[in-house]
């Protein structure tokens, strides 16, 4: 028979391993910062009506560099419909001289200085067909933990604003824990699905007195302003700009000369001539693969038809730095209204067609609207959804 010894302690079995200090931290962050969220939902505004509008990116990118809040960004002008029920809509900036974009900052908002002013809307769909769809908008609202308790039914997921942990491996506790709220709420049901484009000018055109007439008196010709047309091109120059760069960090042949004090032999180097030629064939071959967007087609055409109207035999070459338009493409469109030259004084050059220079060109325009409304959906990549 054994007796127990008054220092002697029973201890029981021994643990296998302690958890470590970092899975400890780790799951009383979670246990503090991840409670049983409310699923209530604020419906007190659910029956405001909401329109859903496609602004271009462009746009949109201006906008949200706003920082400031209750600030007019414009204002929309909704006109009489017209005899074939057609009620024409104008989203309108703010006018010169206050700026487009209304930003603080000067530099950045120096940089959407140039932006059209005047925008079309469209209804994309009708009432009754938005309303099926069962589209809603919602928002959402970071709020401190203290104005919580007052406001109850709503959706509430408590969400760690900073968390400073001491230690370089984080093995200190942590300190410095501001807690936010999420506040969510319907804001409104959605009535009307638009699409915003920038306005086009509309340049009257009279008969000529040359030997090649224009359109018809009375009719009009849509073209691009100009600011609409510089973001266009300058759209074209970043699609077109190589995203990734060689930047040579010497000058001279600084490189050269420490390699032939390396011992480096001479039929590693290249020759200093056979350099220069390789680089002017890079080059050259850089630019045959500069790559261009394609514009609406009716656009082309009325580009062309302007540019015919200055001069009646035009190279492809010349075109195509004109309409800055892909070769394919141009190529394609020209065909249908000019022919090409194999012989003779304008050899190689391309003149209009003898229906288009001497009779009315509206035929063709119109032709082309309708294949040019499958074009616009490429141009709306660049579009978000934004509930006005």
């Amino acid at each position: 028979m054994s007796h127990l010894m008054d220092n002697d302690v029973d201890t029981g079995p021994e643990p296998a391993s302690e958890p470590s200090t970092s899975a400890l931290r780790h799951e009383n962050l979670n246990r503090e910062h991840s409670p049983e969220p409310d699923l209530d939902l604020d419906l007190t505004r659910g029956m405001h009506q909401v329109w859903l509008v496609k602004v271009p990116k462009f746009l949109i990118d201006g906008w949200s560099r706003i920082q400031q809040d209750d600030v007019p960004l414009g204002h929309v002008r909704v006109y009489d419909p017209d005899e074939n029920g057609n009620q024409p809509m104008e989203l309108i900036l703010p006018e010169s001289p206050a700026w487009p974009i209304p930003i603080e900052d000067p530099l950045v908002r120096s940089q959407f200085a140039h932006m059209p002013r005047k925008y079309d809307m469209k209804l994309t769909s009708s009432t009754s067909e938005t309303y099926a769809k069962n589209l809603y908008a919602f928002e959402e609202e970071l709020i401190d933990e203290d104005d919580v308790a007052s406001d109850l039914g709503v959706d509430e997921d408590v969400v760690p604003d900073s968390v400073d942990i001491k230690g370089p491996r984080g093995t200190g506790p942590a300190r410095g824990v501001h807690k936010k709220r999420r506040k969510t709420a319907l804001t409104g049901t959605v009535t009307n699905e638009t699409s915003v484009q920038p306005q086009k000018l509309q340049a009257p055109v009279t008969l000529s007195t040359e030997s090649k007439p224009l359109l018809r008196a009375g009719q009009s010709r849509s073209l691009l302003t100009p600011e609409y047309r510089e973001i266009l091109r300058r759209r074209r120059i970043e699609s077109s700009t190589p995203k990734r760069s060689v930047i040579m960090m010497e000058s001279g042949d600084t490189g050269m000369n420490n390699m032939l004090a390396a011992g480096v032999g001479k039929g590693h180097i290249k020759p200093r001539a056979t350099n220069i030629v390789a680089g002017a064939m890079q080059s050259r071959s850089g630019d045959s693969t500069e790559k261009f967007a394609r514009m609406p087609r009716n656009e082309l055409l009325d580009l062309l038809f302007n540019l015919f109207d200055k001069y009646s035999h035009w190279s492809l070459k010349r075109l195509r730095e004109e309409t800055q338009q892909p070769y394919v493409y141009l190529r394609e469109v020209l065909s249908t209204i000019a022919n090409q030259h194999h012989n003779g004084p304008y050899a190689g050059s391309w003149s209009l067609k003898r229906e288009y220079s001497e009779g009315s060109r509206e035929s063709l325009v119109s032709s082309v609207n309708e294949r040019a409304q499958n074009e616009i959906s490429d141009e709306n990549q660049d579009m978000e959804d934004v509930v006005q």
